[in-house]
């Protein structure tokens, strides 16, 4: 008796095919998201640290201090991921000086801004978007998103502020006893800022033309300010 030779006919080898396909995706797609979160966690432990830092640099000089957070866009390397912490001078307004080389947020990681230099697919939350987009400003009472300086950082040595040309820096300013303040942008702001003033990170993708598109509003940390000057992360946003 001749035995039956022993294979995979056609249909199982597309069956099985399939499942590695799948299964190689699943693994992938969990690997990714891994990474992801691990980045966003990274970022922002490291944006609490920094924000801590300029916090006692304004407590040490007894100057306002400012974290810094690049808004160039012809910079597409440093735009919404490197960031900063400068110090003004005591005896001029306009002077600032860096206390830090700056530093890069994680791979794939950025600052979300107001604005429209950014762009938010349709899985980016329509409830409540206040609570997905970062909010700093300069003016007292006014809702307008202008706490946006320029400034030649990281130079080293006294930094003019405000030259046409300079790049553009978002804001967060700590007044000498500590207390977040209104960052003074071109002569307009000053006093105590709302309860309400937050940072936003997510993870971002570049489309086509190079603009950074927030799709996936669960990708996301929040770093809250208290009036004080302390601040704290938060998992959730919509706590902001």
């Amino acid at each position: 008796m001749i035995p039956s030779k022993v294979g995979f006919t056609l249909f199982e080898m597309l069956v099985s095919i399939s499942v590695i396909a799948i299964v190689s995706t699943v693994t992938v797609f969990s690997f990714n998201v891994g990474v992801e979160k691990q980045a966003l966690a990274s970022a922002s432990s490291q944006l609490n640290a920094m924000l801590r830092a300029a916090r006692g640099q304004a407590i040490l000089n007894g100057t306002d201090a400012r974290l810094i957070i690049n808004f160039d866009n012809s910079d597409q390397d440093k735009f919404l991921r490197f960031v900063g912490i400068v110090i003004q001078d005591k005896d001029d307004s306009t002077m600032w000086e860096a206390v830090s080389k700056g530093a890069f947020l994680p791979q794939g990681i950025y600052f979300v801004p107001q604005g429209n230099k950014v762009g938010f697919d349709s899985s980016w939350s329509s409830i409540s978007p206040g609570d997905q987009l970062s909010e700093y400003r300069s003016t007292n009472g006014s809702t307008t998103s202008d706490a946006v300086m320029k400034l030649p950082y990281p130079e080293i040595g006294a930094l003019k502020a405000d030259q046409a040309g300079d790049p553009e820096w978002i804001c967060y300013q700590f007044a000498p006893n500590g207390e977040l303040d209104y960052a003074v942008i071109n002569g307009s702001g000053g006093g105590i800022p709302p309860f309400s003033n937050h940072i936003v990170i997510a993870a971002g993708k570049k489309d086509n033309a190079g603009k950074i598109v927030f799709s996936d509003n669960f990708s996301v940390k929040g770093i809250k300010f208290k009036r004080n000057g302390h601040t704290y992360a938060v998992d959730e946003v919509s706590v902001l």
